[in-house]
């Protein structure tokens, strides 16, 4: 085990995993235990939240002109603020609408960091840009810098995006409860339960919620007519055999690890997981749009500004820099933090750069 101080770096956040532990008098929320199951795995073991789900040094960076732990640091509001946003939606049972500050602050950009701080992220990126490995190589950099540092990039264009899904809440009052995986995350049949007119991702946020979030026509402004709320449709889940089959895709679609309130519920799901075809990461391709990383940047920026988000939240939120698009190079390079360019299209070339908050 690493002794450098924030060497232990969680993939998926400790007090989130600690959701889904029957032990919830314990404080603080990360020494919950939990049942836990690894690729590889004869039987689940009982550790504590935040004994797994962490890699050694996963989000470090190399060069010394960083600060080593940047990225790993970006996560800590969002998960600071999590449980009380879990909370929220565990109590939230009658109206129509929600918090719009919790959803636009916690939620969003949780759901974005589930995204892009996996084990699967850098398949992704370098799947959309096979070229990035070459083009490091060339100009002497890191390529794992380079991958982590883009971890930040799509965090903000990620936020975007979900702020032009569909959101529906379930409460599961069957007698099972939810599992949770490393990604944080399942794809589904939604349109198939009733939840959406297209496939999208099931959000394990409790024991007894997730979410489930689908494509819906994109717009590039935020409308909003309820004032400090959102709409956020709510579903109730009785049927115990569909919140099994639920918690047996969140398995199939784990990276490597799954995570559950007993043994018996987490040895249901995991099944035959050993064998049969598992399902490969797909990141937010499911909720993707036509939409040019401009307006995605500065989509999640504009919901804030209607909420009313300050700006302190706002620069914890994002890491003290929020990401911009600049036509053409920017006169001071050293804001420069991504050139982009359409391989397939051999055009779209422009830059990324970071403005301080």
């Amino acid at each position: 085990m690493s002794q450098q101080k924030g060497g232990r770096q969680h993939i998926i956040p400790a007090c989130h995993i600690a959701s889904f532990s029957n032990n919830e008098e314990i404080h603080p929320r990360r020494k919950r235990p939990v049942w836990y199951r690894r690729d590889g795995m004869i039987k689940a073991a009982q550790p504590s939240a935040k004994d797994v789900g962490f890699r050694e040094h996963f989000y470090t960076l190399k060069d010394d002109d960083l600060d080593k732990r940047y990225v790993d640091k970006t996560w800590d509001f969002v998960e600071h603020n999590l449980p009380g946003a879990v909370t929220a939606l565990e109590n939230h049972k009658t109206s129509p609408l929600f918090d719009g500050t919790l959803w636009v602050s916690i939620l969003v950009p949780f759901v974005a960091q589930l995204f892009c701080r996996g084990e699967d992220y850098k398949n992704l990126l370098l799947g959309r840009a096979p070229s990035l490995n070459t083009f490091v190589e060339e100009v002497g950099g890191n390529l794992e810098d380079t991958i982590n540092l883009n971890r930040l990039i799509d965090f903000q264009i990620y936020c975007g995006l979900l702020c032009n899904a569909e959101w529906r809440l379930i409460h599961n009052q069957s007698p099972i409860p939810f599992v949770l995986n490393d990604l944080g995350y399942a794809t589904i049949q939604s349109q198939r339960y009733g939840y959406g007119e297209r496939e999208g991702y099931f959000i394990p946020m409790s024991k007894t919620t997730a979410l489930v979030i689908t494509q819906k026509n994109p717009i590039r402004e935020p409308f909003n007519p309820y004032g400090n709320k959102v709409p956020l449709v709510q579903s109730v889940l009785k049927n115990s055999s569909r919140v099994k089959f639920f918690n047996q895709q969140v398995v199939k679609c784990a990276y490597s690890e799954a995570y559950g309130p007993s043994e018996e519920v987490l040895n249901q799901a995991w099944g035959d997981r050993e064998v049969r075809r598992k399902k490969l990461p797909v990141g937010p391709v499911l909720i993707q749009s036509r939409l040019i990383d401009g307006v995605k940047l500065g989509f999640h920026w504009k919901w804030m500004d209607k909420l009313n988000i300050p700006s302190t939240v706002r620069k914890e939120l994002y890491g003290g820099r929020v990401i911009e698009v600049c036509n053409g190079l920017p006169e001071d390079k050293e804001k420069l933090v991504s050139l982009v360019y359409n391989e397939k299209k051999k055009d779209s070339l422009y830059a990324l750069v970071y403005r301080e908050l």
